[in-house]
């Protein structure tokens, strides 16, 4: 099972997630985010770290400005689907909410090819429906995780086996600064299942 970190806003926490040897940093690119930084920071933690680096948007730019992936988290419509036919997509991850709609939503993710999914909940500052979680997994099993996660609860997520697991404010001091002893909890409980 794989680690992603995301929400990260400074150079030092990324640096110490790639030396911890997190598996992936996730970097928000949305403006109305409290974690938001500017997608050229999105190439200075690529030049200073040996992991891969995502770029997180909503709303914004859907192409590859340097970073290794685009995580795309909003449920797209049928036209941006379809856009989408004509792209390489194994270096997107595209988000999935954790509710009915994110069920008949992943039928047509699937159908496109898609290889990256994060099932995380459809309301922010909510923990992700762990039954829910569950029947997206049964689909797509090696999917991401993501939703209300702190080192207190990891294990009940690690419990539903997904392909990995992202982990955003349930590891932070504030909005944007990561609290490396709680980022070690979480990495130990991937890692050990425990």
């Amino acid at each position: 099972m794989k680690l992603k970190i995301c929400g990260v806003a400074t150079l030092d926490d990324a640096v110490f997630l790639s030396e911890i040897g997190v598996d992936m940093i996730g970097i928000v690119n949305e403006p109305s985010s409290p974690r938001f930084a500017k997608r050229e920071f999105n190439k200075i933690v690529k030049s200073k770290v040996d992991k891969p680096v995502v770029g997180v948007t909503v709303n914004g730019d859907l192409s590859l400005q340097g970073e290794d992936m685009l995580q795309i988290h909003r449920v797209l419509s049928a036209g941006e689907l379809s856009h989408l036919t004509t792209v390489n997509v194994s270096n997107f991850i595209f988000y999935v909410p954790a509710s009915e709609e994110g069920k008949v939503y992943l039928k047509d993710l699937v159908s496109l090819g898609v290889k990256n999914v994060l099932v995380d909940s459809p309301r922010k500052g909510e923990k992700t429906s762990l039954k829910v979680a569950r029947e997206i997994l049964d689909v797509f099993p090696n999917a991401g995780i993501a939703g209300g996660i702190t080192p207190f609860n990891v294990m009940d997520f690690i419990r539903l086996n997904p392909g990995w697991i992202d982990v955003s404010s349930g590891v932070e001091s504030y909005p944007g600064k990561k609290d490396h002893d709680k980022v070690m909890k979480i990495k130990e409980a991937v890692r050990n299942g425990v």
